[in-house]
């Protein structure tokens, strides 16, 4: 056999080796496609709305009634802390920058961590109690700090809401106690989500903590844990909880691992524990 034959034929052999490999991905991933649907069609949840969004590719993996307007609770923070992190930025405001809370903050009926008044905290540590234990009483001490008064930081965010585009979202506080006036939506709030998180992942290094002590002005601890109790499974580093009398239970979560960055959005379970088996339903799936 001359050279040219041997070579001719080895290129055929490559060429097939290709086209073998080719189709054999193809059809790998079109079993996972498959696959996929055939889960989606499996997820039953409790919750009034949902949705899951790959963030790398800006796509939606799962939705369930994702532009319906529902009580967003505690989540509303979310955006509160979007403005915190836009006057950070700023230079507007510092972490160590120290905070006194008024009498106001500390007496709100809302989920609250037990600041006193007149005690002052740093920046740092009030971000933490909201982030990790969803402490209205430190959200009010910071955006009366920022602001002057609850009203007019709220202005704040819903100036957010405008930049971010979102359609289905307003707030008339910024704790998310239940008012005709505070509503959004699981597809607005995946965008905030997916918006802080790029624009501020420092977040992370607060929504991943379990617990924390926070050495007080007195030198006493305050002890605070993490309200989001799917923290222990692996890959899921945050991001807010919240809950209403009327509406039910609520969870923004995010997953980053494998090379996936994925956020989850179930509004309104009905319990805890059914909030708590809607994430592992969708965790199942996509994760």
């Amino acid at each position: 056999m001359t050279q040219r034959k041997k070579y001719k034929r080895k290129k055929h052999v490559i060429f097939y080796i290709t086209v073998l490999s080719i189709i054999l991905i193809a059809v790998g991933i079109f079993i996972q496609i498959e696959n996929r649907r055939r889960d989606i069609s499996k997820i039953n949840l409790d919750a009034v709305s949902a949705i899951v969004v790959d963030k790398k590719n800006d796509e939606i993996l799962y939705g369930k009634e994702i532009d319906k307007r529902v009580s967003p609770g505690s989540i509303t923070k979310l955006v509160s802390m979007f403005v915190v992190f836009d006057n950070i930025k700023s230079n507007s405001l510092a972490l160590t920058e120290e905070v006194e809370v008024s009498q106001n903050a500390s007496s709100t009926m809302a989920s609250r961590v037990g600041l006193r008044p007149g005690e002052k905290m740093t920046v740092d540590n009030l971000i933490k109690c909201i982030l990790i234990a969803s402490g209205s009483d430190a959200m009010l001490a910071l955006a009366e700090h920022i602001s002057g008064s609850e009203e007019r930081f709220v202005e704040l965010m819903n100036k957010k809401v405008t930049q971010l585009g979102l359609e289905n979202t307003q707030f008339a506080g910024c704790i998310g106690l239940e008012n005709a006036n505070t509503y959004s939506s699981a597809y607005d709030i995946a965008t905030i989500v997916s918006a802080i998180t790029t624009d501020y992942p420092q977040i992370y290094e607060y929504t991943k903590l379990h617990s924390v002590d926070i050495v007080r002005q007195d030198k006493s601890i305050l002890s605070i844990k993490n309200t989001n109790d799917m923290l222990s499974i692996d890959g899921i580093d945050g991001l807010k909880t919240g809950s209403t009398p009327q509406s039910g239970y609520n969870l923004a979560m995010t997953y980053n691992k494998k090379g996936k960055s994925i956020v989850f959005v179930v509004l309104n379970s009905k319990t805890l524990y059914f909030r708590k088996q809607d994430c592992l339903q969708l965790i199942d799936v996509f994760v």
